[in-house]
């Protein structure tokens, strides 16, 4: 789950203002934050099936 806010952070703060100005900025920008929301469902997966 820490991953997953690191990347959406990452994402957001670095590649949002250089996704302005470039395409593969954009795409970068996207995977990355399609990879931080499968990060995320996977982790919230993982507490729903291991809980004690």
């Amino acid at each position: 789950m820490l991953a997953s806010d690191a990347g959406f952070t990452y994402a957001g703060v670095k590649l949002s203002e250089e996704a302005e100005n470039s395409l593969a900025k954009r795409r970068q920008h996207r995977n990355l934050a399609y990879a931080s929301m499968g990060v995320a469902i996977a982790g919230s997966g993982m507490m729903l099936i291991w809980r004690d």
